[in-house]
């Protein structure tokens, strides 16, 4: 069976079957769950500096599109992450405000966003209450920021303070933001699970859907245990669900480029016009596709 996956997954990739290697750029690994690498940091490793930048977005409604469950959740689970970490900013934010008619409309629509990622994850790898609880309270935290004998030298001069001084202030700041932060916690644990789902439909950057595609990669292939094959065939299905991400970032970028609101919507007596890839505007190999989950399914 997992010959005939890799097969039929080796001709929707490319004209000709290559074999499995591993991608040209080569992130540094980052451990599963929670990282305190900024988002910044991490759609960087997308594509190689002499690249051209990935634009456009991916959604939750675009998971489907999907072949490997495994990426389909890796995604998911970073689609959540990130929108609980814009909802906690922006209640921060309003929390701070001096305003008097304050508004939390985007704090609302991240909380939604948080929600449907969350239900769009497999069932036993969704986020707990426990597991929002432990999550909120890292994002609350705020890092201390370093510096070099050179930068606090300079400080230390112009606050007439010796270095060791510097250093000790900056803790103490950093520890009683982050004490002021975690005081908010206790409404938004509460808070995040009345919510409405009527918002619109949530979406992540390509580059970053792009970043976690080579993160699990790499992952799989360097950590997972067990036969080959399995391995093979799981890294194929992400290789040929990256150059769906792909194609749906530059489609995305061409409609607004070229001043397209929607995506046609195909010939309804086409037999495959029920083909989400179909629907969106992405050339496949339709028979490549048709004889992998034949095969997928048979067993």
């Amino acid at each position: 069976m997992f010959n005939s996956i890799r097969k039929s997954i080796a001709s929707f990739i490319a004209p000709k079957a290559q074999p499995v290697v591993k991608p040209s750029v080569v992130p540094q690994v980052i451990p599963e769950g929670v990282s305190g690498r900024s988002f910044r940091q991490t759609a960087s490793i997308a594509q190689p500096r002499d690249s051209k930048p990935m634009n456009g977005k991916f959604r939750v409604c675009d998971l489907e599109l999907l072949s490997s469950q495994y990426l389909k959740d890796a995604l998911a689970g970073l689609g959540a992450w990130s929108s609980l970490a814009v909802m906690f900013a922006a209640y921060e934010k309003q929390s701070n405000s001096r305003k008097a008619d304050k508004d939390w409309s985007s704090y609302e629509v991240a909380k939604d966003a948080f929600h449907q990622w969350n239900s769009a994850t497999s069932e036993d790898k969704q986020m707990s209450e426990e597991a929002v609880i432990i999550t909120l309270d890292k994002i609350a935290a705020v890092p201390v920021q370093k510096g070099n004998e050179q930068t606090d030298a300079i400080i230390a001069r112009v606050l007439n303070k010796d270095v060791e001084t510097v250093r000790q202030d900056r803790i103490k700041k950093a520890n009683a933001k982050t004490q002021a932060r975690k005081e908010m916690l206790a409404h938004l644990v509460a808070d995040v699970w009345n919510f409405s789902q009527e918002g619109e439909e949530a979406s992540i950057s390509g580059a970053k859907a792009a970043a976690k595609g080579i993160q699990t990669l790499e992952f799989i292939a360097t950590y997972w245990q067990g036969r080959p094959e399995a391995i093979a065939a799981e890294l194929l299905l992400i290789e040929s669900d990256m150059k769906t991400i792909e194609a749906l970032a530059q489609r995305e970028e061409d409609h607004v480029r070229d001043g397209i609101a929607e995506v046609g919507q195909g010939n309804t007596n086409d037999k495959y016009s029920h083909d989400p890839l179909k629907t969106k505007g992405i050339n496949i190999n339709q028979s490549a596709i048709d004889d992998y989950q034949a095969d997928r399914f048979a067993n």
